[in-house]
């Protein structure tokens, strides 16, 4: 077994700059969810993924899986495979987070992920495959039997043309309660090694290595990456990624690589370098403690502006050239802008396209004098412009009030302020939708006061009334029969409240 004996490191802060990190065309999916039972096979059994060709043409060099959506109240009884055209197999999960919950996570499953240890809790993030059991796990026919590999490395110089098979088993037998599921996968082939690499925060790791007391001479794999401590294994206490180095060439045990984890995960506080090995005949890496603290040169003091950045592309290369500035000082947005903070435009801003700001709730006020009778066989009255009265007992009041809301809109609530004070007769209210096809209007709420006399109003709520191109118009109509006290039945203003995604016209 190889331990690092000692290790001497250099960290130097350049100037910045953004390089373009190229988008990973060799994407497949299958978006169909897959059901994971309370025990044995999930359905279906496979999930599989066709896979027609690379861009460009060749063999793999790198394998990449993404869970979608991971959901299962006990993530240890799941076992999890993947099974390449060629039969080559690799277990990319087993045992893992004994006894504790996931739901809705995104786990990528990479060489140069991070280390899942015993009682990790695991959520969306990237990881190395890994078998935490004391078992091999058995994947019953058309499933591979019993796997024992969990290193993507396995599918390196093969093809990626065929049909590639993800095999799921609940290896429990736990109650029906402990049913899971996950929302799709993907694959991805021939990304770099080191996925997100930022210039400008590469330095050079100078080591020793030694094999039973000796300085090792030959190749080593070797793995590193970044923790807030010497020592914590704990989930968030690592910083970005892993970094893979295959075939270091290690001469009387000293190695050089050059590693750039990128700008974002340095900051004042402090950093260690973890670093894991293996070299033939060993099947796993072995972590080396304590980590080495990583330090700056004395005069990277500050970092200059990047001024020869004309692109920005998103972390992981999707999608690629977010932001892209020209020479004339013009900068263009390639994805949704979602502003989370205020936005202070110092000048005129143009929008070839449109702009669609978050739901926001607004409200308008219809005064009594907005009501109109919808016939000429009764009378009527208003009273200062407040409120709208039947000056003839017994005679049927029908009145309309259209209502003037922006295309685009949800009505969630209407408010007609009244008054009624009769107890022989009542007033009614509904929200009415007219069609453009010249259809009846139809009724989409309505309320009325009777049996319960007084000053009031009636609150349609609970609405979720669209206003779109189909839609003429909304209205409210009120009808009541006009008591012998002609002013004990009344009404007045009209709030209507709606949710809007756009500004107001």
């Amino acid at each position: 077994m190889c331990r690092l004996h000692r290790a001497v490191h250099a960290f130097a802060l350049g100037s910045l700059t953004l390089a373009c990190v190229a988008r990973a065309q060799n994407v497949f999916s299958n978006n169909s969810p897959i059901t994971i039972p309370s025990s044995g096979n999930a359905i279906p059994y496979p999930s599989t993924i066709g896979v027609g060709g690379l861009t460009p043409p060749g063999n793999i060099t790198n394998v990449v899986v993404t869970l979608k959506g991971l959901t299962h109240p006990r993530l240890s009884d799941v076992d999890i495979v993947l099974v390449g055209p060629g039969g080559q197999h690799c277990e990319l999960l087993s045992d893992a987070s004994p006894d504790a919950a996931i739901a809705g996570a995104d786990l990528t499953f990479s060489r140069t992920g991070r280390v899942i240890r015993a009682g990790d809790a695991l959520g969306s993030g990237t990881y190395a495959p890994v078998n935490l059991g004391f078992t091999l796990e058995n994947f019953p026919g058309p499933g591979p039997g019993i796997v024992s590999n969990t290193d993507l490395a396995v599918f390196d110089g093969t093809s990626a043309v065929g049909t590639w098979s993800l095999f799921i088993i609940d290896d429990s037998t736990g109650p029906s309660a402990t049913t899971g599921s996950i929302a799709g996968w993907s694959i991805r082939f021939n990304d770099p090694i080191q996925e997100t690499v930022q210039s400008g925060a590469e330095f050079s790791y100078q080591g020793v290595l030694t094999k039973n007391g000796t300085p090792f001479t030959g190749i080593a794999d070797l793995r590193f990456s970044l923790w807030n401590d010497a020592n914590s294994t704990l989930p968030g206490t690592q910083y970005g990624g892993s970094i893979l180095r295959t075939g270091v060439p290690v001469s009387n045990g000293v190695f050089t690589v050059q590693l750039d984890f990128g700008s974002s995960v340095f900051s004042e506080k402090r950093r260690f370098l973890q670093v894991e090995s293996k070299v033939a005949v060993e099947i796993d890496f072995t972590p080396i403690f304590p980590r080495t603290p990583v330090t700056g040169v004395p005069f990277a003091g500050t970092t200059p502006l990047a001024k020869a950045a004309t692109r920005l592309d998103a972390p992981d290369g999707s999608p690629i050239n977010v932001v892209e500035v020209d020479n004339f000082g013009s900068v263009k947005m390639n994805a949704p802008l979602s502003i989370v903070s205020t936005l202070d435009v110092g000048a005129t801003l143009t929008a070839n396209g449109g702009i669609t700001l978050p739901a926001t709730s607004r409200s308008r006020m219809y005064p009594a004098s907005a009501w109109l009778p919808s016939s000429s066989v009764f009378s009527y009255t208003l009273s200062n412009n407040d409120w709208f009265v039947g000056s003839t007992a017994a005679q049927l009041v029908s009145v309309v009030l259209p209502l003037n809301i922006p295309d685009g809109a949800i009505i969630r609530e209407v408010t007609i302020f009244c008054e009624d004070l009769s107890t022989s007769s009542g007033l009614t209210c509904a929200l009415r939708r007219v069609q453009s096809t010249g259809a009846s209007a139809v009724s989409v709420a309505s309320q009325t006061t009777v049996g319960s006399p007084g000053f009031t109003s009636l609150n349609l709520t609970g609405l979720n009334e669209p206003t779109d191109a189909s839609t003429v118009a909304h209205s409210l109509l009120a009808t009541w029969t006009v008591p012998a006290t002609t002013s004990q039945i009344r009404i007045g203003n009209v709030r209507v409240k709606y949710d809007i995604t756009s500004p107001l016209p």
